[in-house]
C-alpha cells in the first residue's frame, strides 16, 4: 500500500528455487490449540528445521541464505513442506564453525513452519 510501501498479494514475485545440498533436521512436531481454557481446536504444526550447509557451497552455487527466505524440503514425491529463515546463521563466530578462528567454515540455519496461506509455492 502507499502509506508502508507493501507490495499487494498478486505482484509478489519468487526467484526460481534452488536446491542446496545440506544436512538437516526437522524437529518433534508441536500440538497447539486456538483456546488454551477449553481445549478447543487442536492442530498439529511442523517442528523447527534445522540446516547446516558449507559456506564454500553457498559460494560455489552464488547465493546467499537470509532471514525471512522461503525453504522447502522434500517430505515425499508430492509433499514439500515449507520453511521461513528465522536464524541466518551468518553470525558464526564459534571457533568449530570457522577455519583457523578467521573465515566462516560452515551455517547454522534455523527456518520456522509457514501456514500454506503464506506461502505454498506457486
Amino acid at each position: 500500500d502507499t502509506l508502508y510501501n507493501e507490495t499487494k498479494k498478486d505482484e509478489i514475485v519468487f526467484k526460481v528455487p534452488i536446491e542446496v545440498p545440506c544436512l538437516f533436521n526437522i524437529n518433534d512436531a508441536d500440538l497447539k490449540t486456538y483456546e488454551k481454557s477449553k481445549n478447543l481446536g487442536f492442530f498439529k504444526q511442523t517442528g523447527k528445521l534445522e540446516f547446516y550447509v558449507y559456506q564454500f557451497t553457498l559460494d560455489e552455487l552464488d547465493i546467499e541464505i537470509n532471514i525471512g527466505d522461503y525453504v522447502g524440503v522434500q517430505i515425499n514425491e508430492e509433499h514439500i513442506e515449507y520453511f521461513s529463515v528465522v536464524d541466518d546463521g551468518k553470525n558464526n563466530f564459534a571457533n568449530n564453525k570457522t577455519m583457523y578462528g578467521i573465515k566462516p567454515f560452515y551455517r547454522s540455519c534455523v527456518a520456522v513452519p509457514i501456514d500454506s496461506n503464506e506461502f505454498n509455492g506457486k
